[in-house]
């Protein structure tokens, strides 16, 4: 039985816009591990789910679909980023702390 991770992406380091990361994903935990392919010396896997990734708008949706398939899930919580309000005036203050 397969191994379901649920998780909220996060931005990436690559990318300035929060455009892909607003839907769930679910995605699977490899079940064997990877082995050197003798003919093309390729990285080859005998387990195809770890290739799998489902897309949702929310997070009952990818709940709800996941038990309907009798999987066994984790969700893992996303990490919001904190933002600390901020003035244009605080950079020409005279006590500013670098």
């Amino acid at each position: 039985m397969p191994h379901a991770m649920i998780l909220k992406p996060t931005k990436t380091a690559m990318q300035s816009g929060k455009a892909k990361t607003k839907n769930w994903r679910v995605t699977f935990l490899p079940e064997s591990t990877q082995y050197i392919e003798p003919l093309m010396q390729w990285t080859a896997t005998k387990d195809n789910n770890s290739q799998v990734i489902l897309r949702f708008k929310t997070l009952e949706e990818a709940k709800s679909y996941v038990e309907k398939q009798g999987w066994i899930y984790t969700i893992v919580a996303p990490h919001e980023a904190s933002i600390n309000p901020k003035s244009y005036t605080d950079n020409f203050r005279a006590n500013k702390v670098l």
